[in-house]
C-alpha cells in the first residue's frame, strides 16, 4: 500500500501517533521535575489568547513536536479540553487562511513546484481537479495548515474548499488532545 512515492504511509502515521504519546509523556514527566505548577503558571501568564497565538505560530511553520508542548502545558494548567480544542481549530483555520492569502498573492516557487511534481507525479493535478477533495487530501497530510493553504491557493483552489477541507483537521486535533490528555492523566 505504501510505495516509495506515496504521500500517505500507514506505518509513519502509526509511528507518529506513538511519538505523540511518548513526547507528551516526556514533557509531563520533565515538567513535574522542573515545577509542579508549570502548567498552571503557563496558563496564568500566557492566557487563552496567548495559547491561541502559540498554536497559530506552531500551525504556521513546521516545528518538531508540533503543538504537543503547548497542549500539554495547557491541559496541566486546567484548560478544559473542549475549550482547548476550539482554540486549536481556530488557530488551524487562521493559519490556513493566512497561508491561502500568501499563496494567492505570491504563488509557489517554480523550483519547489517542479520538485513536488517529480516526487509525486500526477498527485497535484488530481488535487487541482477535485478542489474540495484536493484540500481534504492536503489537510490530512502531516504538514502545517498554513502550507496547506499556501499550496492550495497556488494550485488555484477556492477558499471555500479550504474551509470545508479543513474539517478533516478536527478529528486530528481531537486525537492529539486525547493522546496528550491521556498521557497527562496517567502520569
Amino acid at each position: 500500500m505504501s510505495d516509495g512515492n506515496s504521500i500517505f504511509d500507514i506505518k509513519k502515521l502509526f509511528l507518529g501517533t506513538i511519538f505523540t504519546v511518548i513526547f507528551s509523556s516526556l514533557i509531563v514527566i520533565g515538567s513535574k521535575y522542573v515545577s509542579s505548577n508549570l502548567g498552571a503558571d503557563f496558563v496564568e501568564n500566557v492566557g487563552a489568547f496567548g495559547i491561541y497565538l502559540c498554536l497559530l505560530f506552531i500551525d504556521s511553520i513546521p516545528t518538531p513536536g508540533g503543538s504537543i508542548p503547548i497542549l500539554t502545558l495547557s491541559i496541566q494548567g486546567g484548560i478544559p479540553i473542549l475549550y482547548l480544542a476550539a482554540l486549536s481549530v481556530l488557530a488551524s483555520y487562521t493559519a490556513g487562511i493566512l497561508g491561502f492569502v500568501i499563496g494567492r498573492f505570491f504563488g509557489i516557487p517554480t523550483r519547489w513546484s517542479q520538485a513536488l511534481e517529480q516526487k509525486f507525479p500526477k498527485t497535484f493535478e488530481k488535487v487541482r481537479k477535485h478542489q474540495t477533495y484536493g484540500f481534504v487530501f492536503l489537510v490530512a497530510l502531516p504538514i502545517p495548515m498554513s502550507l496547506v493553504g499556501w499550496f492550495g491557493a497556488s494550485f488555484s483552489l477556492r477558499l471555500q474548499s479550504l474551509l470545508i477541507g479543513g474539517l478533516v483537521r478536527i478529528p486530528k486535533i481531537l486525537l492529539y488532545l486525547l493522546a496528550t490528555f491521556s498521557s497527562v492523566s496517567l502520569l
